[in-house]
């Protein structure tokens, strides 16, 4: 007899229970024999708390997946940043930057004129899936934009870097370049490119940098020949780095990374605003089946 009522029908009952009537009310207003309504209003209740246990399991579902994408929408905010003042310019192999890790990204240089920004999220399968929510979204195009401008940004204070030490060794009259203990004088060399680079970076960026070059040269020339001589050629090297255009080209990559990471940064900061991450994937079309 049940399989000959429809489940809607069955409802109905349900409702006129829930209502007030007793079974055998419904059954003498719906004409039905009382054991087929008391069995049907059973059957409509288990189905109504199947429904509501699936729909509460499916709300559950979403609200996860949301959080999922928030997630990796607050590590790409974590990873717009711009890199440290301190950033370390450390040298592998001749001519080849070490590798250096960012906030959420590690900065690879594997040829001489190429660097690459790995991305630690782009992997995951909830970057894919957050992709897909916005897919015509300018994040992208940022975060596209931002990569490149700290990519190029990276190779300017490389090259920069690079020429510092280029201007040193060109001038064959230091004397410390060819002293007795090559190591000494390669430690030497390498501590006097760190001093002239950073100092002259921070200047033309802005960046609080107390360092009095003079001091500093004459405390690490102190134990070789021919100091005042050395001194002046290095302090001059120094004056003249600032007019350089590997030094332009760190300041302008630098304008241009900061440009975009603010609006990348700000378009992230808008949709964590609207308090959801808008859009469908492939998870949510299978939780709508």
């Amino acid at each position: 007899m049940s399989k000959k009522i429809s489940i809607q029908e069955k409802k109905k009952w349900l409702d006129m229970y829930e209502q007030g009537k007793t079974e055998v009310q419904v059954a003498r207003e719906m004409r039905r024999d009382p054991r087929t309504i008391v069995k049907g209003i059973e059957e409509a209740s288990k189905d109504r708390r199947l429904a509501s246990a699936e729909a509460e399991m499916l709300r559950n579902a979403l609200f996860k997946h949301q959080d999922q994408l928030t997630g990796i929408l607050k590590n790409i905010a974590t990873m717009l940043v711009m890199p440290p003042d301190n950033l370390e310019m450390r040298e592998e192999r001749e001519g080849f930057l070490a590798p250096i890790s960012l906030s959420g990204a590690l900065l690879k240089h594997p040829s001489e004129e190429q660097m690459t920004l790995e991305v630690h999220i782009e992997d995951k399968l909830e970057w894919e899936l957050l992709k897909e929510h916005l897919r015509q979204d300018k994040l992208w195009e940022y975060i596209k934009q931002w990569r490149k401008a700290m990519i190029d940004h990276a190779l300017a204070r490389w090259q920069f870097k690079q020429a510092v030490k280029l201007e040193l060794v060109r001038d064959t009259d230091l004397k410390f370049l060819n002293y007795k203990d090559s190591k000494q004088s390669d430690n030497l060399l390498r501590e006097l490119v760190d001093l002239l680079y950073d100092v002259t970076t921070h200047r033309f960026l802005g960046i609080q940098n107390a360092t009095d070059v003079g001091d500093v040269i004459d405390t690490k020339l102190a134990s070789y020949d021919n100091t005042a001589e050395s001194r002046q050629k290095i302090v001059s090297v120094f004056n003249s780095l600032p007019g350089t255009i590997q030094a332009y080209k760190v300041k302008s990559t630098h304008e241009e990374l900061a440009r975009v990471t603010r609006l990348a940064k700000r378009q992230v900061d808008e949709i964590m605003l609207l308090g959801m991450i808008t859009g469908k994937c492939r998870v949510c079309r299978r939780l709508s089946r």
